[in-house]
């Protein structure tokens, strides 16, 4: 039996006496040197101007446009344009039927020229001393020279209602007749708008509305596929902030005769700011609710707390923590501490097949 407890104790004493021997102290150091660099890549702070960029979103619209209406009901006899086409001021778009207003002219003419000839025969009983002023105008009177007048220009006035020119320079839209048709009086006949002259109406934060003003540039990025980029100018701003907290603004389009009217689009107002300290919006992180921005020194890394200002969504105003001209870290912040090691690499650049 003691034999036994004897061979059972051995194993557990040898145990025991190799755990004694392998309960060294760890060097820090001596791990630290077996751990591999982490890889980084680093930027810059920099002292330069910064963009602070108000993004918004809107619809398209023509700064200049006019409704043009059906001046007279009648049917719709020549039609002579189609929609997107481009119109020059005062060109034809389409004629109604217009028989009885020409009609209603030629008897307005005869009915002038018939009582003229009795206002010159009536005149003709009057020396040259005799026809004074007050004598024509009381001959124009008996004889209807004004009323005449009056009716010729009534008639010509009906005509040209018949007779749809273009008010201004512009493109046709909403044209929604045919030639037979029936026009109504009032009713729109087609819009003219100018393609050099749209705008885009959108809404800002009213947080932003201190720094927009009329003046900065804007990038506009129309909805649709392959429209491009066009750069536009901020040209009004609504000084009214309503129930969603936005407040509207107005910004021209340049060179944007390729737009549509009612297009959506998206725009960044570029807002300048003066010259910061500014790193790339990577470098900054959030350790235990404060901002930290890590920079590198001697292969190390080393953690700065911060205050940032502005926030472009590329780059950050920093106002305190770190000088100009210090590298910071960009990539795998999250998991460094201080004074980790870190080895700089060359990011991967993507190219097309």
């Amino acid at each position: 039996m003691k034999k036994i407890l004897w061979l059972l104790i051995l194993p557990l004493a040898f145990a025991c006496e190799e755990e004694k021997e392998d309960n060294t102290e760890v060097d820090p150091q001596a791990i630290r040197k077996e751990l591999r660099a982490t890889d980084v890549e680093v930027g810059f702070a920099q002292i330069k101007d910064f963009e602070y960029l108000v993004n918004t979103s809107g619809k398209i619209e023509a700064n200049r446009e006019i409704i043009l209406p059906f001046e007279k009901s009648s049917v719709i006899k020549k039609l002579y344009v189609i929609n997107a086409q481009i119109v020059k001021e005062n060109q034809t778009l389409a004629e109604l039927e217009n028989e009885d207003e020409i009609m209603a002219l030629r008897k307005a003419r005869i009915t002038y020229e018939q009582n003229y000839v009795n206002f010159q025969n009536d005149s003709l009983t009057y020396g040259s001393g005799q026809f004074t002023d007050i004598v024509r105008r009381n001959l124009e009177l008996k004889n209807n020279i004004i009323g005449a007048n009056l009716s010729i220009e009534e008639a010509e006035l009906n005509l040209e209602k018949t007779i749809i020119k273009a008010p201004i320079s512009g493109v046709i839209a909403n044209l929604m007749t045919r030639e037979g048709g029936m026009a109504s009086s009032g009713k729109e006949f087609c819009r003219i708008y100018d393609a050099n002259s749209l705008i885009l109406v959108a809404n800002i934060l009213e947080s932003d509305v201190s720094l927009v003003e009329i003046g900065q540039k804007v990038d506009v990025y129309p909805v649709s596929r392959n429209s491009g980029t066009f750069e536009g100018i901020v040209k009004e701003i609504n000084p009214f902030v309503n129930e969603n907290g936005l407040v509207s603004v107005r910004i021209s389009i340049a060179n944007g005769a390729s737009l549509i009217p009612g297009m959506n689009a998206n725009a960044v107002i570029r807002v300048p700011q003066t010259a910061n300290i500014i790193v790339p919006k990577r470098s900054v992180t959030v350790r235990g609710g404060r901002e930290v921005v890590f920079t590198m020194e001697n292969g190390r890394a080393k953690w700065n707390y911060v205050v940032s200002g502005l926030d472009n969504g590329l780059e950050v105003e920093i106002l305190e923590g770190i000088a100009a001209g210090a590298q910071v870290i960009l990539t795998n912040n999250l998991q460094l501490s201080h004074d980790a090691e870190v080895a700089v690499v060359t990011p991967t650049v993507q190219t097309e097949n």
